[in-house]
């Protein structure tokens, strides 16, 4: 206390302020800052695994429509609707490339690991199409048992792919709801924070306040002092500031 009082004596009384001034509002700036920081990095980082997130349900529903659909413009090839089933083999492609943007997306292994054996189903889904074209222009007998493979494979994939789906929209809501409650934290630990600096802030404003009000005490002692009679009373002087001048006048 002693060493922080002759160093604040040292300033001018305007300086001690101004110091003050300055430090509080360091003090203040620099917490603002760095916990602002930190709720745009949150912010952007549940914004993020939102948008991901959707992206891949959607690329999920596109994928399980286009195996529908293939399974629609194969019972089109069947009755002659259209000349082959390059149309419901196309759907397949269509099917796999989003699934495999699905795949770039996701980092779980068990997310992952569905989405492989997704891929696997429609792979031999798409086989199985092949093999009906070649029974049905070859005029084989098999080919209503294969029709009957296929429909059974398609409904499998799209139980898979609504799996996946609702999997990944548990999945979601566990992120967002970790992201949400460290951002409560975080408001927690500003509302914590800028309680401690406001109270740090009445401490300097004390010590400042002490380091006027003491020696502006002497003085007054020191000059009743003198009023009364007393020409020896010596006023303490400490440091350089405009009180310890007027103090040895």
């Amino acid at each position: 206390g002693l060493m922080i009082n002759r160093l604040l004596r040292s300033l001018t009384i305007r300086g001690r302020f101004i110091g003050l001034f300055l430090l509080v509002l360091i003090i203040f700036a620099g917490f603002f800052i760095f916990m602002v920081n930190r709720q745009v990095a949150l912010t952007r980082k549940l914004q993020q695994v939102t948008a991901i997130n959707a992206q891949i349900e959607r690329s999920l529903l596109l994928a399980s429509g286009r195996v529908l659909s293939a399974q629609i413009n194969l019972m089109r090839y069947i009755t002659d609707t259209v000349p082959n089933a390059s149309q419901a083999l196309g759907d397949i492609d269509q099917a796999k490339d989003l699934l495999n943007q699905v795949l770039s997306l996701i980092a779980e292994p068990e997310q992952t690991n569905a989405v492989e054996a997704a891929l696997a189903e429609i792979e031999e889904y798409q086989t199985l199409i092949g093999r009906v074209q070649t029974a049905y222009s070859a005029g084989m007998a098999d080919v209503n048992a294969l029709l009957s493979d296929a429909h059974q494979k398609e409904l499998d994939i799209e139980q898979r792919i609504e799996s996946i789906v609702a999997e990944n929209k548990q999945r979601m809501d566990v992120e967002n709801d970790t992201l949400i409650a460290k951002a409560q934290r975080q408001m927690i630990y500003l509302i914590v924070g800028s309680a401690a600096a406001i109270i740090l802030a009445i401490i300097l404003v004390i010590i400042v306040e002490r380091s006027i009000n003491r020696p502006v005490g002497d003085l007054r002692e020191g000059v009743e002092a003198l009023r009364a009679g007393h020409l020896d009373t010596l006023i303490p002087i400490v440091g350089q500031d405009e009180l310890s001048w007027l103090s040895r006048t």
